[in-house]
């Protein structure tokens, strides 16, 4: 390519620029956004005229509006790059978006503008919390099964085990089971 890029408009620009963020963003100089990507209003579920009816703050939770007030003012008026922090970012639906908010300072036209991006934690949150439900579900099945069972290790030593169930009737070995030692003193083994 040969010559000068002349984008015959900044707004353009900024909302190709920002669409092709890949996280959900917004860009706004202290109170409604002033564009936002497509990521974001998807996540949300607003047109671009709604997310401009806004306010920055109130799209997330009442909890979480003083830390991104805040955060705001560190980087319009401050540092520019307060640290990231845990938010929920509101729906239109009613839910709420477990998120990493990140704010920096950006100029266009002359003005500081903030740059917002987010991290949207909450489907890691649902597979942890999946995953520690299943967890826990086997545990209960293994728990309370009827018959014993046990994990050995490659050097065959058992690394876990259930309880033995209880049979009145039966002498029970001792588990896990105990060997002599060399000193004469029994060990787990």
């Amino acid at each position: 390519m040969s010559g000068r890029c002349e984008p015959w408009s900044t707004e353009l620009l900024v909302d190709d620029l920002l669409d092709a963020i890949a996280v959900p963003a917004w860009l706004h100089c202290g109170e409604r956004p002033l564009r936002g990507n497509r990521a974001l209003r998807r996540l949300c579920g607003l047109t671009p005229v709604a997310l401009r009816r806004t306010a920055h703050v109130a799209m997330v939770a009442l909890e979480d509006r003083p830390a991104l007030a805040a955060a705001t003012v560190e980087c319009l008026l401050g540092s520019g790059e307060p640290p990231a922090h845990a938010a929920h970012l509101l729906t239109r639906d009613g839910g709420r978006r477990e998120v990493e908010l990140t704010l920096r300072r950006v100029h266009w036209g002359g003005l500081a503008m903030a740059l917002v991006t987010c991290i949207d934690h909450s489907d890691i949150q649902h597979v942890q919390n999946s995953l520690q439900a299943m967890s826990g579900l086997l545990r209960q099945i293994v728990d309370g099964a009827p018959v014993a069972s046990f994990v050995m290790d490659r050097a065959h030593r058992v690394t876990h085990w259930t309880h033995i169930p209880r049979i009145e009737s039966v002498n029970r070995p001792e588990f896990p089971p105990r060997r002599k030692a060399a000193s004469g003193k029994s060990e787990v083994g």
